[in-house]
């Protein structure tokens, strides 16, 4: 199976080689880490221009289909784009992991713990 993203090290989500391969000296910044940067910095604008559709045109959204024979019906979908923001949510949670930007314990989190660690984080407005 091919890799879907270019950084090599994105597949060691999870295991205890990420952290070793993203380590740096003080001051030094590694290409690996500078492209996990530039892809959370990515998937931070598309979150968000996913989530400004989705604030104009509302999380359900009413299209038009067509029968066989012609006619015109209506239906009720979910915005596609809800579905984006909620893939980037995942992506960001997962590199803001990788860059250490989100504080790791060894123990297994709750549910309640990861969602509100992600809002958190979430929430914290970016700075250029």
């Amino acid at each position: 199976m091919r890799d879907r993203t270019p950084i090599a090290d994105l597949h060691l989500q999870g295991s205890s080689n990420l952290p070793r391969a993203l380590r740096r000296e003080p001051g030094k910044t590694l290409p690996k880490r500078e492209a996990l940067e530039k892809l959370f910095a990515d998937v931070t604008v598309r979150r968000d221009r996913a989530l400004s559709d989705v604030a104009i045109r509302g999380e359900i959204l009413t299209v038009t289909r067509y029968t066989r024979g012609g006619g015109e019906y209506e239906v009720e979908i979910v915005n596609p784009f809800l579905k984006i923001a909620e893939r980037c949510e995942k992506q960001l949670i997962v590199l803001a992991r990788a860059l250490g930007q989100t504080s790791g314990t060894p123990r297994e989190k709750t549910v309640e713990e990861i969602m509100a660690e992600a809002d958190a984080f979430l929430n914290t407005p970016v700075t250029n």
